[in-house]
């Protein structure tokens, strides 16, 4: 016989709602990444991120369709969720600590971003208009 916490754990993290609330948020914070004048990355990161919320959509579709899950693939995607999460309040957090700027914060072209671009609160990067 299992442990009972063990088998609650696997009942939640198997779950075809746990497993889409959690690609939902993966979905939502990378659309937001993409749309956001004030999360710094370059061409190809937002090229990328547009298509983890693809996949993250057509994955809910297809667990709500099949049903399929695993608690494996749950402990992953809760984390991927928690970080997708926390790097959404970071964002909000120095946007909104810096007044709300309306320019965003990036370097003029995708190509000055190597090596990486400045941090937020370093505001020493040319601004894009």
């Amino acid at each position: 016989m299992m442990d009972p916490l063990l088998d609650a754990a696997q009942e939640v993290f198997a779950s075809p709602i746990f497993h889409s609330v959690c690609l939902a948020i993966v979905a939502i914070a990378a659309v937001l990444a993409v749309l956001s004048r004030v999360y710094d990355d370059t061409l190809s990161q937002r090229i990328a991120l547009s298509l983890v919320a693809l996949g993250a959509t057509v994955q809910i579709s297809l667990i709500l369709h099949t049903g399929y899950t695993s608690p494996g693939w749950g402990f992953m995607l809760a984390g991927v969720a928690l970080y997708a999460a926390a790097t959404v309040a970071k964002v909000w957090t120095r946007w909104r600590a810096m007044g709300k700027p309306n320019h965003p914060f990036r370097r003029s072209t995708d190509w000055d971003a190597w090596p990486p671009t400045q941090p937020m609160d370093r505001p020493s990067a040319e601004r894009v208009q």
